[in-house]
């Protein structure tokens, strides 16, 4: 995945969550080095994300 995927992921959890930047990584899964999950759990937040609108 892309770094700017991932900056863009961070950067919803801390817009709409107001999450801090390290809170944001973590409900990501940045600090796993499994790439299958870290994309599993950006797909469900996106799902989450376009529900509510």
């Amino acid at each position: 995945m892309s770094q700017n995927t991932h900056q863009m992921a961070l950067d919803l959890l801390q817009y709409h969550l107001g999450l801090s930047e390290e809170e944001a990584r973590k409900q990501l899964g940045f600090e796993d080095q499994d790439t299958k999950k870290l994309q599993q759990r950006i797909a469900q937040f996106q799902e989450g994300v376009e529900q509510t609108h």
